[in-house]
């Protein structure tokens, strides 16, 4: 079995050896000591020396106390609960109480609700406005 110490040194002075050949330096026998440093990585390695380190003493887990890690508490919806955005919405579009206890019924999603207050308001406002425009022509 090769020396580690030994291999590592070989290593080192290979990768030397090889940046130097990149970079165009290291005069006119890099290339052969390049070849040498080869040849001497290959024969430790071959004479049984392991591939990796060998495993390093670590100290007993085992014996020390866990550490208390916080675990932050789920925070509450800062928008409520799914009833609690359905009357928001209701109050602001000025909605009736009825329609409100539907959608809760019926299990309508805040965004949905939306959408139907507004197009219900929309309704609303065309309808205002084609009586308002019907009663212009109207004597009384």
């Amino acid at each position: 079995m090769t020396d580690l110490k030994a291999l590592a040194t070989a290593r080192e002075l290979l990768a030397e050896t090889e940046a130097k050949a990149t970079a165009g330096e290291g005069g006119p026998y890099v290339q052969q000591n390049l070849e040498s440093h080869r040849r001497r990585v290959a024969r430790l390695e071959a004479q049984g020396a392991p591939l990796v380190q060998p495993p390093v003493a670590v100290a007993a887990v085992a014996s020390q106390r866990p550490v208390a890690v916080a675990v932050p508490k789920k925070p509450a919806s800062p928008t409520g609960t799914r009833e609690e955005r359905l009357a928001r919405l209701a109050g602001a579009w000025k909605a009736d109480e009825t329609l409100l206890a539907t959608a809760i019924a019926e299990g309508t999603t805040p965004d949905a609700f939306a959408v139907q207050l507004a197009e219900r308001r929309e309704a609303e406002s065309i309808a205002a406005a084609i009586i308002a425009a019907g009663c212009k022509g109207v004597k009384k």
